[in-house]
């Protein structure tokens, strides 16, 4: 298991992993009640998985460099859509209220505004680790593989600080 988050109502869970699947899970019985496959092949993996806001959709990324969104409803076996935008890996995933934040190990933040159909791409210079909305929304946290942590705003991309870790810590 690579990655796992809880429904907004907690009666579910959505993980996936090494196994190349997206398992919904039911809380109270600790039983599957959903299996999705469809990341591609060998490059399969799924590092990332998020429920949208009201939990009716799953959304995964994968090593294979696609997010997939997954009708969590239905009996559908198939994404309900596939974002083929990123260039390598999909190594972290946010959603907001109509968003979706793609971090990828090819440099590359995108956002996709779901009510005006846009996707902004950021490249912050160095494999994406992870990413996140502020719990305001109105800035972004990158981190990346070069040890630094970024904060953007949202609205204008402009970079407001950047963080570099340290692995020398000071002896008291």
């Amino acid at each position: 298991v690579l990655d796992a988050r809880g429904s907004c109502d907690n009666a579910q869970l959505v993980s996936c992993g090494m196994d190349k699947t997206v398992i919904v899970w039911e809380v109270a019985t600790g039983t599957p009640v959903r299996k999705f496959r469809g990341h591609a092949g060998h490059a399969g993996v799924v590092n990332c998985v998020r429920f949208n806001e009201d939990s009716s959709v799953a959304l995964s990324g994968s090593i294979d460099g696609t997010v997939k969104c997954w009708d969590v409803k239905s009996k559908r076996q198939e994404p309900i859509q596939t974002l083929e935008e990123s260039g390598d890996s999909v190594t972290s995933l946010d959603v907001s209220d109509h968003e979706i934040l793609v971090g990828s190990a090819d440099c590359r933040v995108r956002r996709y505004d779901l009510r005006n159909g846009q996707m902004l791409v950021d490249y912050v210079g160095s494999p994406v680790s992870s990413v996140s909305f502020t719990k305001d929304g109105q800035c972004l946290l990158v981190s990346a593989t070069n040890d630094t942590i970024k904060l953007f705003d949202k609205s204008t991309g402009e970079l407001l600080q950047e963080f570099t870790v340290s692995y020398h810590y000071p002896v008291s």
